[in-house]
């Protein structure tokens, strides 16, 4: 995946759509069954808030403890975050009653991530994508593309705020600027200091595309069926025994210097 967005990296969230459906559908349905089996008895709302909350938690652990001790690893960290994140859609598409190994789920992906207003829209970019990066061989990339590609991971894992957020004013930008710079420089002498300001970004991030996901298939539902669209699930990821964890890294070292 990595190799594939090195070589392509202008359309990203599309490669990533695309690698997900295929190496996740087909393992969604599987892991949906293994839900149930898991929750006898329990409805729609309980199945989605533990797939939401499975899936948060392995976003948190592969994209926060890769890249939080070593800087370098961030955009590695970035991509296992937003996979996890995706694996959650497909399994709340399957306990929703649509198939996840559908090409339609790719663009439904998009759409919940934000990257496109519309299905018809998602559907025409993904047609329109070269998926053999390798046909982009000897092409010169505009100046800053690669960066603006981890830039634009980290905006849809909430790490320096959120895509799907309103246009946030100049001095809350400012603000969330100083805040990851200051997080950076601490970051240089105690690397640790990453991991739970990560797992936090990408809690939030989860739950998050965990109710835009739900909430999506809701309404397309509804459309289908004419049943009134309900509330989302609420997942609750604990925190705080991590961040106590965390914070005992980060102090032992800092104490020795």
């Amino acid at each position: 995946m990595l190799r594939l967005l090195w070589a392509d990296p202008q359309y990203m969230p599309e490669h990533l759509a695309l690698w997900s459906l295929k190496r996740f559908g087909p393992r969604a349905s599987s892991a949906v069954q293994k839900l149930r089996d898991s929750h006898p008895g329990a409805g729609l709302p309980e199945l989605e808030a533990a797939a939401i909350e499975h899936q948060t938690r392995v976003s948190m652990t592969e994209g926060a403890f890769v890249g939080g001790p070593f800087i370098v690893l961030l955009p590695v960290a970035f991509c296992a975050a937003l996979l996890a994140q995706a694996q959650m859609a497909l399994e709340l598409a399957a306990l929703a009653g649509y198939a996840p190994d559908d090409e339609m789920r790719a663009a439904d992906l998009l759409v919940i991530q934000g990257a496109y207003a519309s299905t018809a829209e998602a559907s025409a970019a993904l047609k329109r994508l070269t998926r053999d990066p390798k046909s982009r061989e000897g092409k010169k990339l505009p100046r800053g593309t690669r960066i603006s590609m981890v830039k634009r991971m980290a905006y849809m894992l909430g790490v320096l705020g959120s895509s799907g957020e309103k246009k946030p004013s100049r001095l809350r930008s400012s603000l969330q600027t100083v805040s990851v710079g200051a997080v950076f420089l601490v970051g240089l002498v105690l690397p640790l200091v990453w991991v739970p300001y990560m797992a936090m970004a990408f809690r939030k991030s989860g739950l998050r595309m965990g109710a835009q996901a739900s909430a999506f298939y809701a309404e397309r539902r509804s459309k289908e069926t004419g049943v009134t669209v309900r509330n989302a699930p609420k997942a609750r990821i604990a925190m705080s025994a991590g961040l106590i964890r965390m914070t005992v890294l980060i102090t032992l070292p800092s104490s020795s210097l």
